[in-house]
């Protein structure tokens, strides 16, 4: 997993939380500044496998969970910092 880097707001430390449980049916995880709360949602990455119940069924495995992660991962560190923003 790629390292995070700080909040772009405020330059604090942040935290990867898995928020899955939470949600039916899809990975869902949220990176969180630990001082200023600046947040970011994960997107989607559901694979969905069929429709049964009445309900979507995602493939949840290791490899959609890792894509998850990682793409968040991604959109998170290459956001603007708060050095590089114009005035």
């Amino acid at each position: 997993m790629a390292k995070l880097l700080p909040c772009p707001f405020c330059g604090c430390e942040v935290e990867l939380i898995d928020y899955t449980n939470r949600v039916y049916g899809f990975w869902d995880y949220k990176i969180k500044c630990k001082k200023c709360r600046a947040y970011m949602d994960s997107p989607s990455t559901a694979i969905v496998s069929g429709f049964t119940e009445g309900a979507f069924k995602q493939t949840r495995n290791e490899e959609t969970k890792q894509k998850a992660m990682h793409e968040l991962i991604i959109i998170w560190n290459t956001r603007a910092s708060k050095k590089g923003r114009a005035k």
